[in-house]
Formats: C-alpha cells, sequence, structure tokens
C-alpha cells in the first residue's frame, strides 16, 4: 500500500517532464525504478524464497518510493518554483491512515488465515484477503476523511451524491412537481 502512494506520485510527477517535452529524463528514472526491482528481486530469491510473493510486493513499494524521490527532485531541479515540501507533507499524510490500514488488513487476512484453516485453501485464501481488503479499504477511508485528505473526502461526497440520487422512476422531471404551467388533462389540447 506505500507503494501504491509512491508510484502515483511518481507517475504524476513524469507527467510534467513530459509537459515540458522531455522524454529523456523519464526514461533514466524508469532505469532506476527498474533497477531496483530487479536486485530487490534477486535479493529476495537469494535469501527468502519462501516469502517471496509478500517481500516483492514490499520491492515495488521500495522502487517506486526511490522512483517517486528522484523524479520529485528533477522535475524540483528543472522548475525551480516547484513547491516540493507541499507534495511531500501530503504524502506523509496520506501515509498514516495507508500504514494503519495495511497492519489492520494483514493482522484480519492473517487472523483468518488460522481461522478458516479447515476449508479447502484457495477458499479460505480467498475470504482471508477478500475480508482483509474490505476492511482495510474502509480503514484507509475513514481514516484519511478523519485526517481531511481532500481527495477522499471528496470521493466520499461524490459517492453520497451518487447514492442518494433519485430513482429514474421516480425522477422530478416527469413528476409535474414544480411545473409554472399547468399540464394538460386528458382529452385536452
Amino acid at each position: 500500500l506505500p507503494g501504491l502512494v509512491a508510484f502515483t506520485v511518481h507517475y504524476l510527477v513524469l507527467r510534467g517532464f513530459y509537459a515540458l517535452q522531455d522524454t529523456r529524463t523519464p526514461f533514466f528514472v524508469q532505469l532506476s525504478v527498474a533497477g531496483t526491482m530487479v536486485i530487490s528481486a534477486l535479493l529476495i530469491a537469494a535469501f527468502a524464497p519462501s516469502r517471496a510473493t509478500v517481500l516483492l510486493a514490499s520491492g515495488y513499494s521500495a522502487a517506486y518510493i526511490l522512483g517517486a524521490a528522484v523524479s520529485i527532485g528533477s522535475l524540483g531541479r528543472r522548475l525551480a518554483g516547484l513547491r516540493r515540501w507541499p507534495l511531500v507533507l501530503h504524502i506523509f499524510r496520506l501515509a498514516i491512515p495507508a500504514g494503519l490500514a495495511a497492519l489492520l488488513a494483514y493482522g484480519l487476512a492473517a487472523l483468518l488465515d488460522n481461522v478458516l484453516a479447515g476449508l479447502p485453501a484457495w477458499l479460505g485464501n480467498l475470504l482471508a484477503v477478500a475480508a482483509g481488503g474490505t476492511v482495510g479499504l474502509t480503514a484507509f477511508v475513514t481514516l484519511a476523511y478523519l485526517v481531511r485528505i481532500s481527495e477522499v473526502r471528496e470521493a466520499v461526497a461524490l459517492v453520497r451524491r451518487r447514492l442518494r440520487r433519485t430513482p429514474p422512476s421516480m425522477d422530478v422531471r416527469d413528476s409535474g412537481v414544480g411545473d409554472t404551467e399547468p399540464r394538460p388533462r386528458a382529452g385536452e389540447p
């Protein structure tokens, strides 16, 4: 989950280079990301192959954290007026709910893995991941909303508006409510 935030920042910043018609810098930044992924994969294969799946996600997170840092630094040097600290502080504000949600999701999935041990492995794993993911997502949205992350608040407001929308059969335009002119009665022109 922390890698997802870094991935988003990294690719957002790369769009700044593309807007400047610079494709060379993103190429070299991406080389550092790919190199980090390769090195982490080799280290995981050599020292912890039994936990490769989980650790590869950590390697990807580390690679995109590096990519975000390098791309922000490069674009900051290129654009003297780029304010980096607000972005960095925003990332730290996101990291708190993301980290807590990740711990909660992982803890629940691990707990359910033991509780659901009597089920077939694929079904137990599916249920544990689904429950952990649902609780993790809910925790992230709730915590991010509470720490006043504007993007999450906007997304929650959008979902609320969509859920409150009047069903098509109850559309106000068809009900005659609010009409300024009387509707013709049956048989009237």
